[in-house]
């Protein structure tokens, strides 16, 4: 199938640069070209998308400035960066506000840092934390996302909508890699889903369950915090998290087979004492109990684990602040 989106650049009657993007072989935006990326007209229609400037990215109605995911960057007044580059110390002789080293005509600056959807047909969407997903730098809306699109959105932006999550989200998409979402089967068969921190990705199999995926997106808050060896501690966070989740969004996480047990009652309770509040003392217990009182293990799934990596103890757990 052809692309549906194309982009064409032109001179209008003024001799003015013009960009021009066709949607389904339709017009649907015209922008005029200035320097610096400064903000341009806008044109809405019927198919709701929105044009974001020369850079491709969002413009906030509420600031006036364009987001990029890690910082906001004003094209009206500035022409720069609000906040310092995170990755500044890389580039010591240019300012760490410079938008593409003051050279925006020749250069672009995409984020570099984002969330993928990976569509069953290999296209990638990228998501912000605007709740948004994005396609060759357009937005889409929901008329135009498949099913599998819809589902891995809604997973993101409910996640996003609780503290825990948008904590864990902005961390992965302030980051300096690229993380994607896949129908990919688990690397463990007997899993329903999985994150491989080797390529950043989750790979969701059939599961669109936000509760599974909140599981995994822990390990990759874990894999980015230097934490990525698997462990009995890094599971009892994971699971903690993921019964956040849902608390958070008000559904019951009884069937969080990390939290629930058939066998002791301590357990069961000491897990959800940590989905409220955070203690040590709830936290050890659990990381003591799990092999023999999850029925996550039931099977003995987590054998083979450490219980505690040299260095790690509940004082300097990941759960602390969410």
């Amino acid at each position: 199938m052809a692309e549906i989106l194309s982009y064409n650049h032109y001179r209008d009657m003024h001799n003015d640069v013009q960009l021009s993007a066709m949607f389904f072989g339709k017009n649907i935006q015209n922008i005029p070209f200035f320097s610096s990326t400064q903000t341009a007209v806008k044109e809405f229609d019927s198919y709701g998308l929105k044009v974001f400037t020369f850079t491709g990215k969002e413009r906030d109605s509420e600031t006036g400035f364009s987001y990029f995911g890690a910082r906001y960057y004003d094209s009206d007044i500035l022409t720069g960066w609000l906040s310092v580059d995170p990755m500044a110390d890389k580039y010591p002789s240019l300012s760490p506000y410079a938008y593409c080293g003051w050279n925006p005509v020749k250069l672009v600056d995409p984020n570099g840092e984002d969330i993928e959807i990976v569509d069953n047909d290999g296209k990638k969407y990228t998501w912000t934390i605007s709740g948004k997903i994005y396609y060759r730098n357009l937005c889409i809306n929901d008329r135009y996302q498949s099913q599998n699109v819809k589902n891995k959105l809604n997973m993101l932006n409910k996640i996003y909508a609780t503290s825990a999550g948008k904590k864990v989200l902005q961390e992965l998409v302030s980051s300096k890699e690229t993380y994607s979402i896949t129908n990919e089967l688990p690397t463990n068969k007997n899993a329903t889903a999985s994150y491989d921190g080797g390529e950043n990705k989750f790979k969701m199999g059939k599961s669109n369950d936000i509760s599974v995926f909140a599981h995994e997106l822990f390990h990759a808050y874990q894999d980015q915090k230097g934490r990525n060896n698997p462990s009995i501690y890094n599971e009892v966070e994971a699971y903690v998290f993921q019964g956040k989740i849902m608390d958070q969004l008000g559904i019951d996480s009884k069937f969080n087979s990390g939290i629930s047990s058939s066998n002791n009652s301590k357990y069961e309770k000491s897990m959800n004492n940590l989905v409220k509040k955070f203690s040590a003392q709830d936290f050890n217990y659990a990381i003591s109990n799990f092999r023999k009182s999850a029925n996550a293990n039931k099977n003995g799934d987590y054998k083979g684990y450490d219980f505690i990596p040299s260095g790690f103890n509940s004082s300097n757990s990941l759960l602390i602040g969410l």
